[in-house]
């Protein structure tokens, strides 16, 4: 699966939640996600633009392999996610392969989808509490999501390609 989104920093919850429902946005989870992020110890995967993650999302549970193809105006990635029944069993199947964790953060995140237009209004919890509230806008469609941001209140410049490292690096 292609994934195609952008991020924009410092955002009005509540203000963003309204104007979302006011275009007919549904929600679709407002939960905590945990998520962990793992490499080899040569960094193997970060080397090559990727990333493995195990996430909890409510009582979800997901193994996520991303391959990032390009940054200039947004994030695009290959995405394969694989839907998993046990967290720590699956993490420690991770641990005897040679992976190990890089990266371990928390946040809680409320959705709203419109057509095919996710958006994800994410807070982070303790280590990474001082970033503040943010949006992402993700779509097959990068017309339309350079046009519900626009509709949100946002221009093109407010619209990042980041990455969770890219946001922390920022905010360090």
């Amino acid at each position: 699966m292609k994934e195609t989104e952008i991020k924009i920093l410092e955002i009005d919850k509540e203000s963003i939640e309204a104007k979302i429902k006011e275009l007919s946005g549904k929600k679709v989870f407002d939960d905590e996600i945990h998520t962990t992020i793992f490499d080899f110890e040569d960094n193997y995967l970060k080397k090559n633009k990727s990333l493995l993650r195990l996430r909890k999302e409510g009582n979800e549970h997901y193994l996520v392999f991303k391959k990032n193809e390009q940054k200039k105006e947004l994030k695009t990635a290959d995405e394969i996610h694989v839907k998993i029944d046990d967290f720590n069993k699956t993490k420690t199947i991770l641990n005897n392969i040679g992976l190990f964790v890089v990266e371990e953060n928390r946040k809680h995140r409320t959705s709203y989808k419109i057509e095919d237009v996710r958006f994800d209004i994410d807070e982070f919890k303790k280590e990474y509490s001082h970033i503040p509230a943010f949006l992402e806008i993700e779509s097959n469609n990068i017309g339309n999501i350079y046009r519900y941001a626009e509709k949100l209140g946002f221009k093109k410049e407010d619209c990042r390609p980041w990455n969770f490292f890219d946001l922390k690096k920022y905010y360090s």
